[in-house]
């Protein structure tokens, strides 16, 4: 899938949630002549002076209460009318916004010169993720407009009832004690989960700090299954119930006081991040609102993606705002300096994310916003001066450490790509300028910790190149080809100077050797069983392999890394040569592309260790035969 294919996907089904057709004004809705003609008629009915005692004034009484209901039904009515049609205006202009959107990108691609079709991919990525943007911040705003008309629409909902409970309201209190009743029957006798209004008491008192009350919260997140995760399965009525009680109760709470609550639940801390993971992942259809009355229907909003619209308002503030600012210097002297923006907050939040459950971490909004905020720093890191004082080092590795187990999030940094999930959606997840700058500012920045953090971000690419996830196994493969492509294109500045990245980042040098061990096949040029999502480095279709080299080289920087990846490459060039020693054995001629790859291997590997100048040759060969 390309490009544009991505945006298209993503603007077709934004288009599709906003319907079809005129959309109702509300003026059908509107009776509230109707009813001030009936207000009007009950007045008439006063009793006057011919009417006299007591029966009379308990008459008049009655007959005031019956003309002011109309008056008040009269007045909802406006309201609910009025409501529709800020309903009817909110589908319009999204409708507007996103043909406009659609205009900017297909005029953005008729500009672009004629060029190869791979040069013309590259240069469609950034105009096909700013579309995605414009056409996810139009479905945010919509949505967060309609949270705010079905919120004045909730309100009249309970006015009205009210009214019912007057003494000459349409119902009276026979429709009163029957909604009593049947709320009676809906709450049941168990108080189970399951039952409406149990997730409501629960959550609220899992926030008040009740256990009982948080084990049987965390027991429905923590049944979300793998493939409800993945959006390959919808969630359960329960579930929703839950998610959404926790997304309304905690929209208006800070993130310290969203923070005191996660440490007093004790055994069950994390599971209320655990539970924003899951609101904000695209992947998982979440409610908007239950019984969504009138046009709201027909909008779609009862199951949407999750995003960050459902966190709350504390954490999506933090997450849109700059995470670092500089401070000029008005002495002139030239000593600006850099701080965090809000650290206590952005602190807290990290601690929240790392004490959740990473079975929870599959590309959602709230990793992908606290990554941006390192990628934020980071970029600011990269001043001199700021650099060597190390201060924000501690922020930005225990954000690693946390959100940096999103596979899908450390896959979007690194290849500055959005990645598609299982119905063939697009994300887009960690807004900033990622890939080649990403790596070269992660990768040139002296770590105070080594790299330990910050290898976190490329320890699932080994795994996941040999696991059984088809969709990670790309992203794998597809995170992995740039890290191969910037180490190889980098040669030169990395390796001038004193040091070199295996001195500076150790453990990140590491992290990249087995990023890269799966590939080295393919990094040599043997395509035969190309892994998913590694394409052909620059050069090797015209047999330049010194990419290749460069690699190595670089991955020789640091012992163990050179260990590692070395007789990993050896273990390969004996495989090359058992394969040709077996076909020699059975009497069939040797097959000429393991004998060239072999050699190559070898030749590549040789050179990178002699221009790293060291000497492990023996010790690799023979743990690669042991």
């Amino acid at each position: 899938m390309g490009a544009l294919d991505g945006f298209y996907s993503t603007w077709n089904k934004a288009r599709e949630t906003f319907g079809q057709g005129v959309p109702t004004d509300g003026s059908q809705f509107d009776h509230s002549s109707e009813l001030l003609n009936m207000k009007a008629s009950v007045e008439a009915a006063a009793p006057d002076d011919r009417w006299q005692g007591s029966g009379a004034s308990a008459y008049a009484a009655a007959n005031k209460e019956h003309a002011q209901v109309y008056e008040k039904l009269a007045d909802l009515d406006r309201k609910m009318a009025a409501e529709v049609k800020n309903a009817a205006n909110v589908v319009s202009t999204g409708r507007t916004n996103l043909d406009t959107t659609k205009g900017w990108v297909e005029s953005m691609v008729s500009s672009l010169p004629a060029t190869s079709e791979q040069d013309r991919e590259r240069k469609l990525i950034p105009i096909a993720r700013e579309g995605i943007n414009k056409v996810n911040n139009i479905v945010n705003s919509a949505t967060d407009e309609m949270r705010t008309i079905q919120g004045r629409v909730t309100g009249y909902k309970g006015e009205y009832e009210q009214l019912t409970n007057q003494k000459f309201a349409p119902g009276g209190d026979k429709d009163g004690e029957k909604d009593e009743e049947q709320r009676s029957g809906l709450m049941g006798e168990e108080g189970t989960a399951e039952e409406p209004g149990r997730a409501e008491e629960d959550v609220r008192d899992t926030i008040e700090g009740d256990p009982q009350a948080a084990d049987r919260v965390a027991e429905v997140i923590n049944s979300l299954t793998d493939d409800q995760l993945n959006g390959a399965e919808p969630l359960s009525d329960t579930q929703k119930q839950v998610l959404d009680q926790i997304r309304q109760q905690t929209s208006d709470m800070s993130i310290q006081d969203l923070s005191e609550v996660d440490r007093k639940l004790g055994e069950n801390k994390g599971l209320l991040t655990n539970a924003f993971q899951v609101l904000s992942d695209p992947d998982v259809k979440i409610p908007l609102e239950k019984n969504v009355p009138g046009p709201f229907a027909d909008l779609g909003v009862d199951d949407v993606p999750g995003g960050k619209w459902a966190l709350p308002d504390s954490v999506r503030e933090t997450l849109e705002s700059p995470a670092i600012e500089r401070i000029p210097d008005w002495t002139g002297e030239g000593n600006s300096y850099y701080k965090l923006t809000n650290e206590s907050d952005l602190r807290a939040l990290t601690e929240m994310v790392a004490a959740g459950d990473e079975r929870f971490q599959n590309g959602s909004y709230l990793d992908g916003g606290l990554m941006s905020k390192a990628t934020e720093i980071l970029d600011a890191s990269s001043n001199p001066g700021l650099a060597a004082t190390h201060e924000f080092d501690g922020v930005m590795q225990d954000i690693f450490k946390a959100a940096g187990r999103d596979e899908i999030v450390n896959h979007e940094l690194l290849t500055g790509n959005f990645s598609y999930n299982t119905l063939g959606e697009p994300r887009d997840l960690v807004p900033g300028d990622n890939g080649a700058k990403f790596l070269d500012n992660l990768t040139r920045y002296h770590w105070e910790d080594n790299g330990v953090a910050a290898r976190t971000l490329t320890d699932w690419i080994d795994d996941s190149a040999n696991g059984r996830d088809p969709v990670l196994n790309r992203l794998a493969g597809e995170s992995a080809h740039r890290i191969a492509d910037y180490l190889g294109d980098n040669r030169d500045q990395l390796m001038r100077g004193i040091g070199t990245p295996g001195t500076w980042n150790p453990d990140l040098i590491r992290g990249y050797a087995e990023a890269l061990a799966p590939y080295q096949e393919s990094i040599i040029g043997d395509r035969r069983e190309a892994p998913p999502g590694f394409d052909l480095l620059d050069g090797q279709r015209q047999g330049d392999y010194s990419q290749a080299r460069n690699i190595f080289e670089i991955l020789n920087g640091d012992p163990e890394a050179a260990k590692y990846f070395n007789s990993r490459a050896y273990e390969k060039i004996l495989e090359y040569q058992q394969s040709t020693s077996e076909l020699i054995a059975e009497g069939r001629p040797p097959n000429g592309s393991d004998l060239g790859h072999a050699g190559r291997m070898l030749g590549v590997l040789n050179e990178a260790v002699d221009r790293a100048g060291i000497d492990t040759g023996y010790d690799l060969r023979k743990d690669a035969i042991a």
